[in-house]
């Protein structure tokens, strides 16, 4: 190669070289991001996991409305009557009166119902009759409702049917969260992908170049540049997929945080096998937010029931309105002209009614009592499913720490087996298909590190949804 040639392959290379890194940040220069902090960027920007934590906080919020069926109860009225009928004792008198109530109710929990009123009547006009009271009235049931069975069904039917919300909508979040932080990972792994692959290239490279010297000179037959030529290509099409699986990658990490574009400035954190040598398996404290969900639901599937059956019994209930003060009684004419519904009184009866569709009304009760059997199943099974998973969960961190271990060890040795290899084949002592072969082995014990590391990952972050490590997000 003569010197204007030589001169002029450096110069390209240096623009080259200036170029790359003028226009693309190294991970030394990027600005690190670790995990807790891209997770709370993903809290704040990803409306999805805002909308589903703000669901979840609303629904916990009104999950006490059940509370306000016991609550006492304002309640008042006003009522005017006017009759223009003549009465044959006050041929001439127009008959006008009016009522006012002001008081209190309240439901019990054990099915008795008071109501405590003040009570004024006004009579205006000639009569100029005025009269106030205090009234106390009271309901008990005797057979739908008894002892405040349906009342009570139906706080618990609320109740339940907020908190499984509640837990239902947080367990999405926290779903999300797990979702971005392997997102992260998958990240920082295809970044190590990247960098692999452009090291196998940049060896597929010299080996290329030092066996096409050596075809030229006729050192050695032309197939050996067949197979340094297939060698590279095979790299330059690893390092193509490569990188478009961290493209793909940083679309995922991007749409986590709410941003849309595949381009990541950040550095991410690098694991080394010392780190994950100490990691250790998240620690099981509560149950799983879906099994809540579901427990809850069964509840409210059996409050449901509860309640088609009440709604279907006949309905038997006392009731009693006690004067506790004695108004004046109207006399004269005005006695009989008032209706005797409006004048004040003491009143007890018993009120009765039967629905008389019976064979409808019991396959409906057995409906209802099926539905709520299914959705106590359904919690029993869930609460199955949450046992054995943690246990495999927990089984596979511990298998797959062990394999990584294992794995990396590997790595090591197809590394020195590689290196050692091509220094027996520069000194002639090997062939380049040995080298290859040792090539392979070194790229497939990196793949198998970098893939268990996803996997043990993985397995790290869907254990957090059995603990509290989402709870203050």
């Amino acid at each position: 190669m003569n010197p204007a040639t030589f001169l002029c392959r450096l110069f390209t290379l240096v623009m080259i070289t200036t170029a790359a890194t003028t226009t693309a940040p190294t991970a030394a220069n990027a600005a690190p991001l670790a995990l807790e902090d891209y997770l709370e960027q993903v809290s704040s920007k990803h409306l999805g996991l805002r909308a589903a934590a703000q669901i979840a906080h609303g629904a916990k919020l009104y999950s006490g409305e059940a509370s306000t069926i016991y609550a006492p109860t304002l309640i008042g009225g006003v009522n005017a009557v006017s009759e223009g009928r003549s009465n044959p004792l006050a041929p001439d008198q127009h008959f006008a009166m009016q009522t006012y109530s002001l008081g209190v109710s309240q439901a019990s929990k054990v099915g008795i119902n008071g109501k405590m009123t003040y009570n004024y009547l006004s009579v205006p006009g000639s009569f100029d009759y005025n009269t106030g009271y205090y009234q106390l009235d009271v309901s008990a049931s005797l057979m739908r409702n008894l002892f405040g069975s349906e009342i009570r069904n139906q706080t618990n039917l609320i109740e339940s049917g907020a908190l499984a919300k509640t837990f239902a909508q947080s367990f999405a979040s926290k779903s999300m969260l797990l979702e971005a932080e392997v997102n992260y990972w998958r990240l920082a792994l295809a970044r190590e992908m990247v960098s692999m692959q452009k090291e196998a290239l940049a060896r597929a490279q010299k080996i290329f170049d030092w066996t096409t010297r050596r075809v030229r000179l006729q050192l050695v037959d032309r197939s050996e540049t067949l197979q340094a030529t297939t060698n590279l290509q095979a790299r330059r099409l690893d390092l193509r997929t490569s990188e478009d699986e961290e493209r793909s990658a940083r679309l995922a990490f991007n749409s986590s945080r709410g941003s849309l574009g595949d381009q990541v400035g950040e550095s991410l954190a690098v694991l080394n096998p010392d780190l994950i040598a100490r990691m250790s398996a998240p620690a099981r404290t509560t149950q799983r937010d879906d099994v809540r969900a579901a427990e809850y639901q069964a509840r409210a599937s059996a409050a449901s029931a509860e309640l088609g059956r009440e709604k279907n019994k006949a309905t038997l209930e006392l009731y009693g309105s006690a004067l506790l003060t004695d108004p004046t009684a109207p006399t004269g004419a005005l006695a009989l002209l008032m209706p005797i519904s409006a004048r004040p009184q003491s009143v007890v009866g018993v009120k009765f009614s039967a629905p008389l569709n019976l064979g409808t009304l019991s396959d409906a009760r057995q409906g209802y009592a099926a539905e709520a059997r299914a959705a106590d199943w359904q919690y029993q099974r869930k609460v199955f499913e949450e046992e054995r998973d943690w246990q495999d969960l927990a089984a596979r961190f511990r298998d797959v720490k062990e394999r990584f271990r294992l794995v990396t060890e590997l790595e090591k040795t197809q590394k020195e087996k590689l290196d050692f290899e091509r220094e027996r084949h520069a000194r002639g002592r090997s062939t380049l298909q040995q080298v290859l072969f040792f090539e392979n082995d070194y790229e497939n014990a990196q793949l198998g590190r970098l893939k268990t590391l996803a996997e043990l990952l993985t397995l790290n972050a869907q254990m957090k949804l059995y603990g509290v490590s989402y709870e203050s997000r």
